[in-house]
């Protein structure tokens, strides 16, 4: 099946990308911040962006608390989430086809309209902190964690993004404020959505609910170089059956062609029960019970 995948611009200035699939029951809307874990001054804002993500849940103008807010969603079969990354923010939703207005509406109200409550600040820090704790009972999470940290060194992307306890417990209204202004503005928004609409309907939906032009500048980061060594180990004992180890290794910048070429390479060893990895490491040799690659394009 040839997919329709396009991209337009919106009235605000801000690149939408539609990929419309009319066979489709549903429409999934979501709006990307080019501002993550990397864009936090550590320590005091260790943590920031994902907390920032949780609080845009809490409540909005039209939507005054969580349960309303996933309420407009959810009474019509559709869900609601957001994830944070090393430079990346995700607001998103999926409805019946029927309700998208009701996706890119939300959108719009925790972007733009979100209350970040006081009295919620403290019970969510608190599980926040509990994401913390439960990323280090598992092994792969925390494996995965520490071979970030031996990659990247002093690097802002060896920052955990859950950030530190301290940092999170300390979180106050106007530090998500001060975060916000800094980033969240329609400069550094990407629009994208998938489903059964037209490039003309979402178009006509991003314009109406996000009409603010983008006049600030982009978040732009300063390329910061690497102080490879060429030997890092790192081995962490914990109370556990298995043992689970991690190889890793730094690429090029993400818009580099050669860097591309690995996202090939990795699915070549590891796309599937059939492929080398799985054969080798399993099948052949009966090793573990699970072995994968993966890749991460970052901008340097």
């Amino acid at each position: 099946m040839e997919l329709n995948f396009s991209k337009t611009i919106t009235k605000s200035g801000v690149p939408l990308w539609v990929l419309a699939l009319p066979e489709s029951k549903t429409v999934a809307a979501g709006v990307l911040i080019k501002a993550g874990t990397r864009d936090e001054v550590w320590p005091k804002e260790a943590g920031i962006a994902h907390a920032l993500e949780h609080m845009f849940l809490q409540g909005t103008e039209n939507f005054p608390t969580q349960r309303q807010l996933a309420e407009y969603i959810e009474e019509v079969g559709g869900r609601i989430n957001a994830w944070t990354w090393k430079e990346m923010t995700f607001y998103y939703s999926q409805v019946p086809a029927d309700y998208s207005k009701r996706s890119v509406h939300l959108l719009s109200e925790q972007l733009k309209k979100s209350l970040l409550p006081e009295e919620k600040i403290p019970t969510e820090m608190k599980n926040i902190v509990q994401e913390i704790w439960r990323s280090r009972d598992n092994p792969e999470n925390l494996a995965n964690q520490l071979s970030d940290g031996l990659v990247y060194g002093k690097h802002p992307l060896s920052k955990n993004t859950l950030g530190l306890e301290k940092s999170v417990l300390a979180f106050t209204r106007n530090d998500f404020i001060t975060f916000k202004e800094r980033y969240y503005n329609p400069a550094n928004y990407v629009f994208v959505v998938a489903g059964n609409i037209t490039r003309e309907e979402a178009l006509k939906l991003f314009d109406e609910y996000f009409p603010e032009e983008a006049k600030l500048k982009q978040n732009t980061r300063p390329t910061q170089e690497l102080d490879i060594v060429n030997e890092r180990k790192l081995v962490k004992k914990k109370e556990i059956e298995q043992v689970h180890m991690f190889l890793s290794a730094t690429t090029g910048k993400a818009s580099e062609e050669e860097t591309k070429y690995i996202e090939f390479f990795k699915d070549m060893i590891a796309g599937g029960l059939s492929y080398p990895l799985f054969q080798e490491v399993r099948d052949k040799l009966g090793l573990c019970y699970e072995s994968w690659a993966d890749e991460t394009k970052w901008s340097d």
